[in-house]
């Protein structure tokens, strides 16, 4: 939706110079930008493109000369766009109401100004907040809870007796609750299913990708904490807690038990072992493998994962190895393979 300049300042906190009249009503790239555009330059390469740009306006942290539009000002600029896109994309909400096609057990409680997309099935017990939305095909299992103004995206699955706080969004094709991969192998090496009899508790602002699947606990809870987000294709296990306002990267792969501090973050393809331990603020790189538990408040590298600096230093000498295999072997000749000191 379209806003003044004036609004839009308003809204980051920011210093306008310009217009506060003029009305935005998109947002673009500095390349792509026009006259009703908004636009961002973070960093130096982008100011310096931003004299030759057409936008209606840009957010930056301090004033571009030769910038012929309109400039709100604040510290953190790109923090300040993704407020301001947010603000300008807002779709409204769907209608309330719940559609025919849908399947609601008796005994659901859907709060009135919910709306209950296609083809979506309410289990018995459910109960749905105010404000939410459930799009076309999600399944809302037996006794699962959704707090207000969520967002339950097409084709997600919440299984039974999974709760979820305010403001909780979960794309499309993802499966909450799933029962965790637990199994007692006898003496003849079959395997014999341990029930799963815990649940999957979602609390409040967590995003969710699309194909996401989070295991329910083998007893109490596998948990997610206030204001974590996590990408597409990421696995979490039984009883994995993690803290508030975590990142997780597409396909990481957390095993059971483990615990995660606030703020930490894992990078693209990590993988975590169990009944591990990784402490708040702890910074995991891409490709990295977790096999014992990590210090806050650090970053780390490598498989298994250590401290980034020494990550790098291994690296470092890796790249070395051809080299050092063609000397270690030309000594060897030279001087036979026992006398190699």
């Amino acid at each position: 939706m379209a806003a003044t300049l004036g609004t839009l300042a308003a809204l980051v906190h920011g210093d306008l110079r310009g217009d506060p009249t003029r009305v935005i009503s998109g947002h673009a790239g500095i390349d792509g930008a026009g006259a009703g555009d908004i636009t961002f330059a973070g960093d130096e390469r982008w100011r310096a493109k931003l004299a030759a740009s057409k936008a209606g306006a840009a957010v930056l942290a301090s004033p571009v000369p030769g910038f012929a539009g309109a400039m709100i000002l604040t510290a953190e600029p790109q923090l300040a766009f993704a407020r301001i896109v947010q603000h300008l994309v807002a779709a409204a909400k769907p209608p309330a109401g719940v559609h025919p096609s849908a399947v609601v057990a008796a005994g659901a409680i859907i709060a009135a100004d919910a709306h209950i997309g296609p083809l979506v099935s309410v289990g018995e017990g459910a109960e749905i907040g105010p404000g939410t939305v459930v799009h076309a095909g999600a399944v809302v299992g037996v006794g699962v809870r959704i707090g207000r103004d969520s967002v339950i995206h097409a084709r997600v699955v919440l299984e039974h007796d999974v709760v979820l706080g305010e403001r909780v969004t979960i794309h499309a094709g993802t499966v909450i609750g799933s029962d965790g991969f637990g199994y007692a192998t006898d003496k003849q090496g079959r395997h014999v299913k341990v029930p799963q009899t815990g649940t999957v508790i979602i609390e409040d602002d967590v995003e969710i990708g699309s194909c996401v699947c989070v295991d329910r606990a083998r007893f109490d809870a596998t948990r997610i904490r206030r204001g974590t987000k996590i990408d597409n294709l990421v696995q979490i296990a039984h009883n994995v807690e993690v803290g508030e306002d975590c990142l997780l990267v597409a396909l990481v792969g957390i095993a059971g038990s483990t615990k995660l501090g606030d703020r930490v973050v894992l990078g693209g393809h990590v993988g975590v072992g169990g009944h591990i331990t990784i402490a708040a603020g702890a910074q995991v790189a891409a490709y990295s493998g977790i096999t014992a538990d990590l210090e806050g408040n650090a970053r780390y590298l490598g498989l298994p994962a250590i401290p980034l600096a020494d990550g790098l230093r291994v690296r470092v000498v890796q790249k070395r190895l051809p080299e050092l295999f063609r000397r270690v072997s030309a000594l060897e000749r030279r001087f036979g393979a026992e006398e190699v000191p």
